[in-house]
């Protein structure tokens, strides 16, 4: 069960990524990834 959640928040991480490539750092850390998350979210909805 614990595999399936990692894998899930890989894939929206990845997403997210896809979503918003220029906000990626160079560390491949994602900025401001709380406010990209809720962005997408209310998108969805």
């Amino acid at each position: 069960m614990a595999a399936r959640n990692l894998e899930k928040m890989a894939s929206i991480d990845a997403q997210l990524r896809l979503l918003a490539p220029g906000k990626v750092s160079k560390d491949d850390k994602l900025i401001e990834y709380d406010a990209l998350l809720l962005d997408r979210f209310l998108d969805i909805l």
